[in-house]
Formats: structure tokens, C-alpha cells, sequence
């Protein structure tokens, strides 16, 4: 877990070395980025060869109100990117942390450039870390990995890019600890132990659908503003709370941040 979130956190690095060094060369590959490219962040656009985009911002998220007694707002720093490979492929990804809840998120994806229209389809995972050890009665810790199919478009407009993306949720491991008693309880969800830890083998567990625009802001920034809507049996904001009935739970996760 911890080398896939230093292999993304190196590749968003050398993304932004990789475009400050191209600036002012003349090459067919790597261009100075134009006012519609920096809007792929989200956008399923296909761009030029080995050019890289970085956000940073902040998302707020609202977790289930059936696991709580009212909405309670869950927020988190973040940063989001993607670097374009050849042949319409890209690799995208984010990373983000609020101490209790750390996620890492690298995939990959497809696209193709349309009039007006992108389209695109990719695969990612998604690892979520969380640790609650350094308040006084709390002593968990949980580790999942969930993988995300996703198909999504772009509407690309003169300085507006609006992008929709669909995600399926297919649940691949998940470990919880309580203090210090471990159990193993396999794939049997109706004999769980909140003590333990189980593991579930390529389960689908819901689904989300992402919408976002990226626009100029001031000069020459940008912006990238969306809101996810998710519906599933293991939403990892509230993964420290327990799904007593094993029902599908709705969360929305609201996302901001500026195009670096």
C-alpha cells in the first residue's frame, strides 16, 4: 500500500518537472499547453504526448445519514492528476488525507476526441487507509482496496469543459482492527466481527456518478469544481462506522481545487 502512494506521489512530481522543462521548446510532442488543454484534470479530452495536469484542492464530503444521527461533513485535502501517453491513453489518479483517512487512487484510461464531444473509459484502484489510534476510546485501523470501471464524457465548449463520469464500485479486500483482537472471518458477511477483519473476493458493492467542470478563473488559473454522487454498501469516507444491516448507503462528496 505504501509503495503504490509513493509511486503516484513521484509521478505527479515528474509531471510537473516534465512540463517546466518543455517550456520554450519546439517540439511536435510537448507544446506549450493552450487555454482549452489545461481543462483535463476530470475532462476525458485527448491531449498532446507526455503532457501532465496537477489540481490541488480541498473535498468535503457528507457521510450516510442512516450510519449517524445527522449529515456530518467529512472534509479532506487533495490532489488530482493525469498524464497523457500515447495512442489516446492516459494515467490518472488522485491523493488525499484528513489524518483518519488517507486514500491513493492510480488507473488508467482510454480516449477519443469527437467534434465538441470525448469520450473515454478506463480502470482504477483505489486504496483507503484509516487510522483513528491517537484519539482517547478509539483504537482502529482499516485497509481496503476497491477497484473502479469507469466510463465518461466530456463536453468540450469554448472555455468550459464539462465532463460526467460513471463508476462501478467492486469491493477486492478490506481489513479492519479494534484494538488489539484480530479474526478472520472470510467471505462470510453474516457472520462478521467488528473485531476483526474479512475479506471480500471481487464484490460489487455499488456505484457513482461524477459530474465537474473546468473553467478559467482569475488571469491564468483555472479551476476544476464537481460533486459525486455515491451509492454503496462500503462508502470508505465512513468506513469507521459500522453497516449493521449491510444496506446500499447514499454519500455525496463535494470537490474543489485550483489547476496547478
Amino acid at each position: 500500500m505504501k509503495q503504490l502512494l509513493v509511486i503516484w506521489l513521484v509521478l505527479l512530481l515528474s509531471v510537473r518537472v516534465t512540463v517546466k522543462g518543455a517550456e520554450g521548446a519546439d517540439t511536435a510532442l510537448v507544446k506549450p499547453a493552450t487555454e482549452d488543454e489545461q481543462h483535463y484534470i476530470m475532462a476525458a479530452t485527448a491531449v498532446d504526448w507526455w503532457r501532465g495536469g496537477l489540481s490541488a484542492g480541498v473535498v468535503f464530503s457528507v457521510l450516510p445519514q442512516p450510519l449517524t444521527e445527522y449529515p456530518i461533513p467529512a472534509p479532506m485535502i487533495e490532489l488530482r492528476g493525469r498524464f497523457a501517453l500515447p495512442l489516446n491513453l492516459a494515467i490518472y489518479g488522485r491523493l488525499g488525507s484528513n489524518i483518519a483517512t488517507n486514500i491513493g487512487q492510480i488507473g488508467a484510461m482510454w480516449t477519443l476526441n469527437l467534434p465538441v464531444v470525448s469520450l473515454g473509459g478506463g480502470l482504477s484502484g483505489f486504496i483507503t487507509y484509516g487510522n483513528i489510534t491517537y484519539i482517547d476510546g478509539f483504537n482502529v485501523v482499516h485497509e481496503r482496496l476497491t477497484f473502479y470501471p469507469m466510463a465518461t464524457a466530456s463536453l468540450r465548449l469554448e472555455k468550459v469543459t464539462l465532463t460526467a463520469r460513471i463508476e462501478a464500485e467492486v469491493l477486492s479486500y478490506r481489513r479492519s482492527r479494534l484494538g488489539d483482537a484480530e479474526g478472520d472471518n472470510g467471505n462470510d458477511r453474516k457472520n462478521q466481527d467488528v473485531i476483526g477483519y474479512t475479506r471480500y473476493d471481487r464484490q460489487l458493492t455499488g456505484g457513482a456518478i461524477t459530474l465537474s467542470i473546468e473553467q478559467p478563473f482569475w488571469k491564468n488559473t483555472h479551476i476544476l469544481l464537481g460533486v459525486t454522487f455515491a451509492y454503496s454498501r462500503t462508502p470508505y469516507q465512513a468506513w469507521f462506522l459500522y453497516n449493521t444491516f449491510d444496506d446500499r448507503l447514499f454519500s455525496t462528496e463535494f470537490f474543489a481545487g485550483f489547476i496547478l
